[in-house]
């Protein structure tokens, strides 16, 4: 058995992001996600950010932003998957009215 998989640590944005690995289990993981961003709105808003593997939406990361250009650190999540032991591609997005930028980070960690 081998130990969790680092795909991004502290990696710089902006977004999108995307990275190449090769899952070491045949069978049930876990992505581990966190990361960064902002809004331009005045009057505050949901902002997060949309992970996928192999354009397979897993799921997102948000929190309420109440001020705006102010990063604020999006609520981790832990992600359960299925996955082969094939090479798979992992992407990260932001969503509508999210702003990310070289002052924002992303980890992504996979486990099983």
């Amino acid at each position: 058995m081998t130990g969790p998989v680092v795909i991004f640590s502290n990696q710089k944005g902006p977004l999108p992001l995307t990275a190449t690995f090769k899952s070491p289990s045949d069978g049930p993981v876990i992505l581990a996600v966190s990361g960064s961003a902002w809004t331009q709105n005045r009057s505050g808003q949901l902002i997060g950010i949309n992970i996928s593997v192999d354009n397979k939406h897993l799921g997102s990361a948000i929190v309420y932003c109440n001020e705006p250009a102010s990063h604020k650190a999006l609520i981790p999540v832990l992600l359960p998957t299925q996955l082969s032991f094939d090479e798979h591609t992992l992407t990260i997005t932001a969503q509508a009215g999210t702003v990310t930028d070289f002052n924002d980070f992303f980890n992504v960690v996979l486990t099983f």
